[in-house]
């Protein structure tokens, strides 16, 4: 396991939960004080050479998942990984493109197939969903000056690359990709007299879609209070998703509710177990592709916000020449 010091108490916590892993090395000071029964080093590099492991367990920054992901994969040793997939769309393909011709699994975790089955069921409910809204807010704590998130080479971004990842997975799982998006970023909620961050506190994006619908997002750190709020609208239903998932009538009325699984990151380890164990590389490959759809509709917002145009996160798919997306 390598795994900063903020979630890697939390991934151990999670370890624990499936016998059918043996945490066997560490890398880093923090992670050998709650582990000491597994073999320290300090050098990452040199764990996974060196530490007789069949598994990677990724849990720093993105640079670092992306390069030690990179090492082990190499070696044959099976990968895991927290999101975001990589820094940007390209890394993100050439990550896929490798992997292709490899015989571990490689496993970037995804918080959306958690939810999927319930997610379907509960839309399954309705007779007919078409959303043709979504609006997406989030205002989070943000991360110290210190931390990789603020470092622009460590993260690729800021709020809406980490924060936001995961409803943006179920977004684009649910909508597709737009056809254009518009969007602003910048470091605007910074306290004053602090230094700003090298990566954004704050995104706002307009995405339209082929069928006329929108969708609005909204992502902040630093500002109080703190709110994660996702919903889809269509003409007859209004469907929030988040703890779990409420349904109502748009006319109003009472709200059905239906429960979503909590333990992601247990759940997300045992579904790698259980792939690694049987090296089921053909079981592990389709998450790639939500990943990369993921990717690339942050990627266009980020492109947008720095060019003031609308763009179309198909057109990377072009640039890439990797095959669209099935919509």
């Amino acid at each position: 396991m390598i795994a900063d010091d903020r979630r890697g108490p939390e991934l151990l916590a999670a370890l624990d939960l499936i016998p059918g892993l043996e945490l066997v090395a560490v890398a880093g000071e923090r992670l050998a004080e709650l582990a000491p029964h597994a073999a320290r080093f300090d050098d990452r590099r040199a764990l996974i050479a060196q530490g007789g492991v069949q598994a990677v367990l990724l849990a720093a920054s993105t640079r670092a998942g992306v390069e030690l992901g990179e090492i082990a994969a190499a070696d044959g040793i099976h990968v895991w990984r927290t999101a975001p997939m990589a820094r940007d769309f390209s890394e993100a393909v050439e990550i896929v493109r490798r992997q292709s011709e490899r015989p571990g699994v490689y496993r970037v975790a995804s918080h959306h197939e958690l939810l999927s089955s319930e997610l379907s069921a509960a839309l399954g409910s309705l007779e007919r969903f078409r959303p043709r809204y979504a609006e997406l807010r989030l205002r989070d704590e943000g991360p110290t000056l210190q931390s990789w998130r603020s470092n622009q080479v460590d993260a690729g971004g800021g709020v809406l690359i980490n924060a936001a990842y995961a409803p943006l997975e179920t977004l684009v799982a649910l909508r597709g990709l737009p056809q254009s998006v518009w969007a602003v970023s910048g470091s605007l909620t910074g306290r004053t007299g602090q230094m700003s961050r090298e990566t954004e506190d704050t995104c706002a994006a307009l995405l339209s879609y082929q069928d006329n619908g929108l969708t609005c997002i909204r992502a902040q750190w630093d500002v109080a209070p703190h709110e994660r709020r996702f919903w889809l609208v269509d003409p007859e239903h209004s469907v929030e998703i988040g703890d779990d998932v409420a349904i109502r009538p748009t006319a109003g009325g009472r709200a059905r509710h239906f429960s979503l699984p909590s333990e992601s990151l247990a759940w997300d380890l045992r579904r790698f177990e259980s792939l690694a164990r049987l090296n089921d590389v053909s079981g592990a490959a389709p998450l790639f592709q939500s990943h990369l759809a993921t990717m690339a509709l942050i990627e266009s917002i980020y492109l947008a916000a720095r060019t003031g145009q609308p763009e179309d996160p198909h057109k990377l798919y072009e640039v890439q020449r990797w095959p669209l997306p099935a919509e």
